[in-house]
């Protein structure tokens, strides 16, 4: 039986705040090489603008078409951040940590 998911939810948490990232999209790895390809970068499934509204906050994606995944298969995706926010020559990121992950199977 496939399954049919309309977007993600992700969480975030650590030291840096999150709210730098300007905007958050989802691309998926259509031949799954584990390499973002730019005609990958093309066809974003949905997007988060902004990103995160709050510091260790949740971003929610709506992908653009429901996803439908066959039974027994797998997929691959990126996710993927712009950082407009970041002022040029931002220094004070080093060494700060940031874990963003789709908390439960129900996020999906």
């Amino acid at each position: 039986m496939a399954s049919t998911a309309a977007g993600m939810t992700w969480t975030a948490s650590g030291t840096v705040d999150e709210t730098i990232f300007s905007r958050g999209l989802v691309v998926e790895d259509v031949n799954n090489n584990s390499i973002l390809d730019t005609a990958e970068l093309n066809t974003s499934l949905g997007e988060s603008n902004p990103a995160f509204t709050t510091n260790n906050g949740t971003m929610t994606i709506t992908y653009t078409t429901a996803l439908t995944i066959p039974a027994n298969t797998t997929r691959q995706f990126f996710l993927l951040f712009d950082g407009a926010a970041i002022a040029p020559g931002t220094t004070s990121l080093a060494g700060q940590t940031s874990a963003i992950a789709v908390a439960a199977a129900t996020d999906i």
